[in-house]
């Protein structure tokens, strides 16, 4: 067994990697809130965490009451001012980098490949969506629980000995972190297929095929399920909405929907440069881009293939896929995906990047070391700089977004009791690409709840149209917005 400790080089590699992570996210580390940030504006009521606790509170669709407490606590102690949330992120993020360093080396990799794919985690360009958001906190918090969790439950048994199976008190706290996880993000459910497959590595039941070491999997597995469905009948209790089969963005399907859900979330991990990027020169047809940007993630594929073949750790590869498509579960039944549902899947997506990297790092031939080590440097290198890239337009973006807040709260007077604003998006050929690309009112898209904050009433509903549609909405009660260059006025 490993006997890797915790030491000073340690300590300095994290402290490294925390340094790291808030120069990448430097560019977007103060970026204001905007669209479905504003899902929680909390009340000044003594009564408000007791809603939180015992309501969707304002999400209407989901029941997060840990996430919503702490984003509250925030919002009482700092205001609107994001600094010290986004802090809080890049924190957990380059910690959970840091811990999965920690696992690399008590797995026996060499120094050198769990450094290198430590380091495309923390580095990693798809997880922008999920580190440098404002509304994300329970993807980063879940996401590193439940890859800790895993772990617990993975070394628990290595040290059970042989008079037990599994060390109960370990297994105790992993259940607890589990409740804890459900609380903070429904997606978190996820461990529990993660936990069966984990559960099917460490026991070997198609080897023994006994009936006692399907039972030891079966026990395992019950008190995770009673907390999943306390947990489910509570939240069916409270929460309203309930998406199914359908085309909506939170419905979802079982059909083709999700091969290509998978393939897609599959691509973003392999992919080294800004997703938004590739996506404005797919739109444009920009094969300078283009082509560059895929024959290189190309031979990113092709390096890990065949470091994992010359390697030999196809079944090791295999069994860390299972894993990391099983990460993308239940989102991946969705009508809509996007790279916040890879950071589940990351972390296993890492260890196959550290497996292939083995081969060559202890490769004898010093041209193919030298080969790789350029290779890998310029893979860090294109994705810090598009995390850079992608966190400034989400600052952009926030920073615009609070300029029209700015502009409509002057406006809120005007608007009927019962009524409506509207707010018009002029015609424009700018692309719309999820957190990052949102032209004219579309970062005003659900934020009823600071615009009723700043009105002092929730009297009107909110609506954001695109202007061939203004005709429809021109009536008694209506107060039309437009934007104009950077100017919000009334039509």
């Amino acid at each position: 067994m490993n006997t890797y400790s915790i030491n000073k080089n340690f300590w300095i590699t994290a402290f490294c990697f925390i340094i790291i992570g808030f120069i990448i996210y430097s560019p977007g580390i103060d970026a204001p809130r905007y669209g479905d940030d504003y899902t929680i504006v909390p009340e000044n009521s003594n009564a408000v965490f007791e809603k939180i606790w015992t309501s969707t509170y304002q999400r209407l669709m989901f029941y997060r009451p840990i996430e919503d407490t702490i984003t509250t606590l925030f919002i009482f102690n700092f205001g609107w001012n994001t600094l010290p949330t986004h802090i809080l992120f890049i924190l957990l993020h380059s910690s959970f980098s840091v811990f999965l360093f920690y696992v690399m080396l008590k797995l026996k990799f060499s120094k050198l490949s769990a450094l290198i794919a430590a380091l495309y985690m923390l580095l990693s360009q798809v997880s922008v969506t999920a580190v440098g958001g404002n509304d994300t906190l329970g993807q980063l918090i879940t996401s590193f629980l439940t890859f800790l969790n895993l772990w617990i439950i993975y070394r628990s048994i290595e040290t059970a000995g042989d008079a037990k199976f599994i060390n109960y008190k370990y297994y105790a706290f992993s259940v607890f972190i589990f409740a804890v996880c459900l609380l903070t993000k429904e997606t978190s459910a996820t461990f529990i297929p993660l936990l069966f497959m984990l559960l099917l590595v460490k026991i070997p039941i198609f080897k023994n095929r006994t009936f006692n070491d399907v039972k030891k999997i079966i026990l395992m597995l019950i008190p995770y399920l009673i907390i999943f469905a306390i947990f489910f009948l509570i939240r069916s209790k409270i929460v309203t909405y309930k998406p199914g089969i359908g085309t909506g963005v939170y419905d979802f399907n079982i059909g083709i929907n999700i091969p290509k859900n998978i393939g897609m979330l599959i691509f973003s991990l392999l992919l080294p440069f800004s997703s938004v990027r590739v996506f404005e020169a797919v739109h444009f047809r920009d094969l300078k881009i283009l082509l560059p940007v895929l024959a290189v993630t190309a031979v990113f594929a092709l390096v890990l293939l065949w470091g994992i073949w010359r390697g030999r750790k196809i079944k090791e590869v295999l069994v860390l896929g299972c894993f990391m498509i099983a990460g993308f579960f239940p989102p991946a039944i969705l009508n809509h995906v996007n790279e916040q549902y890879t950071y589940y899947s990351l972390p296993f997506f890492i260890l196959i990047i550290a497996l292939a990297s083995e081969y060559y790092i202890n490769n004898n031939r010093r041209s193919i070391k030298t080969v790789f080590f350029v290779f890998a440097a310029i893979l860090l290198v294109m994705n810090a700089f598009s995390v850079m890239d992608k966190t400034r337009m989400i600052g952009e973006l926030g920073w615009r977004a609070k300029g029209m807040t700015d502009q409509i709260e002057k406006f809120l007077p005007q608007v009927s009791h019962n009524g409506s604003l509207v707010l018009v998006n002029p015609k424009t050929d700018e692309l719309r690409y999820s957190a990052f690309k949102q032209p004219g009112f579309e970062p005003m898209r659900y934020t009823e709840f600071m615009l009723y904050h700043l009105a002092e009433r929730n009297d009107f509903k909110l609506q954001v149209i695109e202007e061939n549609e203004i005709q429809k909405f021109i009536k008694p009660g209506v107060l039309i917005l437009k934007y104009e260059g950077e100017k919000v006025v009334k039509y």
